[in-house]
């Protein structure tokens, strides 16, 4: 089955507490590998989680603050020692581009593959391998970014009891596909709507990157199947939350049951959080949400395509 693999490789934040590196967080998908931020440790953490390398490698930076990108310089000469052809993309604000070329040129990192920047504003969707990729402004410093990774649609399916009823052949299923009206041998006349349900949206995951609560967030992140949702304060710790530009455990949670997200993973976990019990046992009065911690995986099945064609 077609399932998708997210594998949290760093779920700290700035100064990770014991047992968690940075932030980042790889997914695995059909069309490749794509990873959400490189903090400090992420190639590390890739190989100690046996995350395989793909073809295709997309790397999205929230924002420049530090530890969301300083494990980048390491990965990218990993790359080139493990003698990489195909072309790596990194995406990011306009303004890492420069970042990155001070960080590859401070580091002495050379590449002998294609290296690609593509700048993203707020409003910007950048196409992948099988899907796209949409920004919106997270409340946080530095230009930061909030992302929905969204899969390609999938055909309907077909009927099959129509396709026995009338008895039609491979070749004139093919027709069907691509648009095309047919005759069968009784003189019926099929169109592709007869006998093939309508496209099914694929699966969605959102990654809020460091925001305090954000209310774009919610119609943004609207019925996702997973939300990334960075929580560094504890839930009674909103006015430090609200001074250093991040969420607390409760406003993550209150994002993620606004937006209808099927699932809430909470990272970016501060030294401060202490108590999960108790963080644990109020989410269960908000939401369906979860704590992460490094190595955590989480997979989106493939039964989960097409749900939103349901009833709302």
């Amino acid at each position: 089955m077609n399932d998708i693999q997210i594998t949290f490789l760093g779920t700290g934040a700035s100064i990770p507490p014991p047992n968690r590196f940075q932030s980042s967080i790889a997914i695995r998908h059909k069309g490749g590998l794509f990873i959400f931020d490189v903090g400090e440790g992420a190639q590390y953490n890739l190989r100690k989680f046996k995350v395989p390398l793909r073809k295709e490698i997309t790397i999205a930076i929230s924002h420049a603050h530090a530890d969301h990108y300083q494990g980048l310089g390491g990965l990218l000469a990993s790359f080139n020692l493990l003698d990489r052809k195909e072309k790596v993309t990194i995406i990011g604000p306009p303004k890492f581009e420069e970042i990155l070329k001070l960080l590859l040129t401070a580091l002495q990192v050379q590449v002998s593959y294609p290296l690609v920047f593509v700048p993203m504003n707020p409003g910007d969707t950048f196409k992948g391998n099988g899907y796209s990729l949409t920004a919106i402004k997270a409340l946080h410093f530095n230009n930061s970014l909030s992302f929905r990774w969204q899969e390609d649609p999938y055909p309907g399916k077909w009927d099959t009891t129509l396709l026995e009823k009338y008895k039609v052949p491979n070749k004139d299923r093919k027709q069907l596909k691509l648009g095309n009206s047919i005759t069968v041998e009784d003189g019926t006349v099929i169109r592709p709507e007869d006998i093939i349900g309508p496209e099914r949206e694929g699966r969605s995951i959102v990654y809020s990157g460091d925001t305090k609560y954000n209310p774009s967030l919610i119609k943004f992140a609207h019925k996702c199947d997973v939300l990334i949702h960075e929580a560094t304060y504890p839930s009674d710790d909103i006015e430090q939350g609200q001074k250093r530009e991040h969420s607390t455990v409760r406003e993550a949670a209150m994002v993620g049951r606004l937006a209808k997200a099927d699932i809430t993973l909470l990272t970016h976990i501060g030294t401060q959080i202490l108590n999960f019990k108790k963080e644990k046992e109020m989410l269960k009065s908000i939401t369906k949400a979860l704590f992460t911690f490094d190595g955590f995986v989480f997979k989106i099945p493939y039964e989960k395509v097409g749900k939103n064609l349901q009833p709302q």
